[in-house]
């Protein structure tokens, strides 16, 4: 585990996203420059993303066990942030507020945000376990998500095909079917090269989006909401220091796995949940305000994480 290559990570990551702040403050670009590069990646750069991951690895016996290991990961990661995240935010009075900050426990940035971090700390295993840690992510996201948020509305229904067939499977479909099958080696160097191009889209542009959306907050009501500090203590502080004793010594997994899933665990909430809100008007100043000081605050808490959890 090298601690100064992720610090260096993290503050590469902090002077992009404090170019996107900059960038909105100084009103260099339109309400919906940041919607269109949201779908840019979305769409585009984040399957290429997966894919690229995917076919710089060679399959072997070792890497298929570590596969099954990640996914039982994450289907244990997401059920139990589902419930503690229940359990904990009835605090919050404010029904539509508790579903937003429900929803910012359970669904981590793991792809956009973690890869880099991810990387620095375990290199290319890395970059095989984050996708399909990715898939269960994508799985719950469209049916416990949507579950969550329609919770008390008759018009926001979960749709069975989602849950197959969405911007994370289809791509992690394709590189597992590449990846198991060795016909990745056949594809031309060319055709990898500009999708890894399209996939290296994926970090600095949804941390330059961040930024942005931080910018888009008054400082003053940046630091006010106790509601905000709450989710953001629970999501970068809690949950890692929970989720590594239990995956070392409860599940009895090594070290690496155990500190893979408590470094995802304590990563900032996903892009989309200001997304999901606006769209279904559900708090979006809110869900903005939360994603975008928890995006901030994990610039700090993630080394130190990490650090408090080299000495297990």
């Amino acid at each position: 585990m090298d601690i100064q290559a992720l610090i260096n990570t993290v503050v590469g990551m902090f002077l992009v996203m404090a170019t996107g702040y900059g960038a909105k403050k100084l009103r260099m670009f339109g309400e919906d420059f940041t919607k269109q590069l949201s779908t840019l990646i979305l769409h585009i750069a984040q399957p290429c993303m997966i894919i690229d991951a995917m076919l710089k690895l060679t399959y072997s016996p070792e890497n298929g066990k570590a596969v099954l290991t990640v996914l039982g990961i994450g289907v244990f990661m997401h059920i139990f942030a589902a419930a503690f995240a229940f359990l904990t935010m009835k605090v919050v009075r404010h029904a539509e507020r508790r579903k937003i900050s429900e929803y910012c426990l359970i669904f981590t940035n793991a792809m956009f945000f973690g890869q880099p971090i991810i990387r620095s700390l375990f290199g290319d295993r890395g970059d095989l376990w984050l996708p399909f840690y990715v898939v269960t992510f994508n799985i719950f996201i469209w049916t416990y998500g949507l579950v969550l948020l329609g919770r008390g509305r008759d018009d926001i229904k979960l749709k069975p095909l989602n849950i197959v067939l969405n911007y994370g499977t289809v791509p992690v479909l394709i590189g597992a079917i590449l990846f198991f099958t060795g016909l990745g080696s056949y594809i031309p160097a060319g055709v990898l090269k500009g999708v890894s191009f399209l996939g290296g889209l994926c970090t600095p542009i949804s941390l330059f989006i961040m930024g942005a959306l931080i910018a888009s907050v008054p400082l003053r009501k940046l630091f006010s909401d106790l509601n905000v500090y709450l989710v953001c203590a629970v999501k970068l502080l809690i949950f890692p220091v929970m989720i590594y004793p239990l995956m070392r010594y409860v599940f009895g997994l090594d070290a690496d796995f155990s500190l893979f899933a408590a470094v995802i665990s304590g990563l900032p909430t996903a892009a989309n949940a200001p997304m999901f809100a606006e769209l279904y008007g559900i708090e979006p100043d809110f869900a903005a305000h939360t994603v975008g000081m928890m995006t901030a605050l994990s610039t700090f808490t993630i080394p130190l994480v990490v650090y408090v959890l080299g000495f297990f």
